[in-house]
């Protein structure tokens, strides 16, 4: 769902349940799409005033690193735009686009999948690790 729609149903879902902390994975959508980034900042903007109005915390989570596909530049305007959005106005960010990278290249360093105690795969096993820890950053913040 393109961030615009996916403001409007936060806001509908937060007025149904009263959260204290919104996960909102955004950007994927609007990157494929070839959505103004501009557009789409001043979207998340507008979403994380509107939450702090009611003491709700926000983390982004932006898209994830997709290897060998042709719309790598088309995510990487928008993956750049939540960053900076997100530094400009002190929005909790989780970084998947760089976690997944990150995890890409290090499973193509391994010919031999590296595996965590319970067999799982490293890279299926961090992702919840790395989210765990921005939430955790986001309440002690």
């Amino acid at each position: 769902m393109p961030a615009a729609r996916g403001f409007e149903a936060m806001r509908d879902e937060v007025a149904r349940v009263s959260p204290h902390l919104v996960l909102w994975q955004v950007g994927t959508l609007d990157a494929l799409a070839g959505a103004d980034p501009e557009v789409f900042g001043r979207i998340i903007e507008n979403a994380a005033e509107w939450l702090r109005d009611r003491s709700i915390d926000l983390i982004l989570i932006d898209p994830p690193f997709v290897p060998n596909v042709g719309h790598e530049p088309l995510y990487w305007r928008i993956v750049g735009k939540i960053g900076e959005v997100s530094d400009r106005s002190r929005i909790n960010l989780l970084r998947r686009y760089a976690a997944t990278q990150h995890l890409d290249n290090e499973r193509r360093k391994s010919p031999v999948p590296v595996s965590d105690a319970g067999g799982q795969p490293v890279h299926q096993a961090c992702m919840p690790d790395i989210v765990a820890d921005a939430i955790y950053k986001a309440v002690t913040r």
